[in-house]
């Protein structure tokens, strides 16, 4: 096993490193919106190959799905939790496991974006930028993560989740800098339990919570031209990815 999943199955939230030089800060995190009880993230099994990624129709469209996101640091430009959507999709790696109540799925690497929704109430309430609508705000690029469930611990919940020196994760947005490590972490509170059948993890739903922590965090006004490069490099990205479609 290894240590993603290791961690993930032991935590099921987020890790922050006890050593003050490594300490970890909550940067930000996501949810439902408000009322919504959707389970928006999707294990899809296709003949033997796994795919988990955010769904709208209960893992057949891969595509944005609508949250509530929020800067856990000082943010002038997001001082209260604003509409957002986030796209992500990963595949599986190699077969999942069950030993002593823990099964884990590791998973090959992957972006995770989040865009301010353009209807959102709150989207540069200090007037200091201007209203971009879809703008990417948060990006998490990972070269591995895992999905665990440990049905021994306290928090039986199934996660999802990538962390530094591991999975070597870098977050970039145009509104805060950080150091690693770096951390995100998904508990999956409704849509039932990961099911590992000979080695094959099976389809299910999911809905939750996300967070993410990284060392040395800071928040900053961005330059005209980050704002620019995120807006060019990933919603360009984000509005392609999302005309993918994964179908049975």
């Amino acid at each position: 096993m290894n240590n993603t999943l290791k961690g993930l199955a032991l935590a099921g939230i987020l890790t922050l490193a006890l050593s003050p030089v490594n300490a970890q800060v909550s940067v930000a995190s996501l949810s439902n919106r408000p009322g919504d009880v959707n389970n928006y993230y999707a294990y899809k099994q296709s003949g033997g190959t796994g795919t988990f990624f955010t769904s709208p129709d209960l893992g057949v469209t891969n595509a944005t799905v609508p949250i509530t996101f929020s800067f856990n640091i000082p943010v002038p430009q997001f001082t209260q939790p604003i509409q957002a959507s986030v796209f992500f999709g990963m595949s599986s790696s190699g077969a999942c496991t069950v030993v002593g109540g823990k099964t884990t799925q590791a998973l090959n690497g992957g972006t995770l974006s989040v865009f301010v929704s353009p209807n959102d109430p709150n989207y540069g309430d200090n007037g200091s930028i201007s209203h971009h609508g879809s703008e990417l705000i948060f990006r998490a690029t990972y070269q591995s993560a895992g999905l665990s469930q440990d049905t021994t611990a306290g928090n039986p919940s199934p996660t999802f989740g990538f962390k530094d020196p591991t999975d070597v994760v870098v977050f970039q947005s145009a509104y805060f800098g950080s150091t690693s490590p770096r951390t995100g972490a998904f508990s999956f509170s409704s849509g039932g339990n990961l099911n590992c059948v000979s080695g094959v993890l099976q389809s299910g739903n999911f809905g939750g919570n996300g967070n993410f922590a990284a060392s040395a965090a800071a928040a900053g006004v961005p330059e005209p031209g980050a704002v620019t490069m995120l807006l060019g490099t990933g919603v360009a990205g984000g509005l392609f990815m999302m005309r993918r479609r994964r179908r049975n």
